[in-house]
């Protein structure tokens, strides 16, 4: 965790400050800013403000620590995990993430869900070969 005073930052977001403290002490423009940052000129201002005010935490994604978008709910995520459970329970990751969808109001995708089973529902272990035991002893020579 950071201690108070301290922000963590990308390698990205540490560019574009030292880029956008440039602009505030004067010694790069604007518009240089915004080429070298591939933004636009409004952008680079308004991300100037930001720094202005709060430094460099101001310039820090503030998506950071929160979940995505396109994240299944809780609700959802929980009834398809059950159904899987109850009636897949035998299959592969790959192949339960298929037949959910009869189940369920809602579709989600077939990648996403596979990633949710994986780590939520512990399924049919995968397929192994079975080991031979090989002999180290070498044949013996026909007389």
């Amino acid at each position: 965790m950071n201690e108070p005073g301290l922000v963590t930052i990308s390698m990205n977001e540490l560019r574009r400050v030292k880029v956008i403290e440039s602009v505030v002490e004067g010694r790069l423009s604007g518009v240089r800013a915004a080429e070298q940052l591939g933004l636009s000129e409004r952008q680079v201002s308004r991300l100037k403000r930001r720094f202005e005010v709060s430094g460099a935490a101001g310039l820090v994604s503030g998506r950071r620590g929160k979940p995505g978008n396109r994240q299944f709910s809780m609700s959802l995520r929980a009834r398809v995990i059950a159904i899987i459970r109850e009636r897949y329970a035998d299959f592969r990751p790959a192949l339960a993430c298929k037949p959910p969808h009869e189940h369920t109001t809602t579709s989600p995708r077939p990648r996403r869900l596979r990633t949710t089973i994986k780590q939520r529902a512990p399924l049919r272990p995968p397929h192994r070969l079975p080991v031979h035991a090989i002999s180290t002893t070498p044949p013996p020579t026909p007389a």
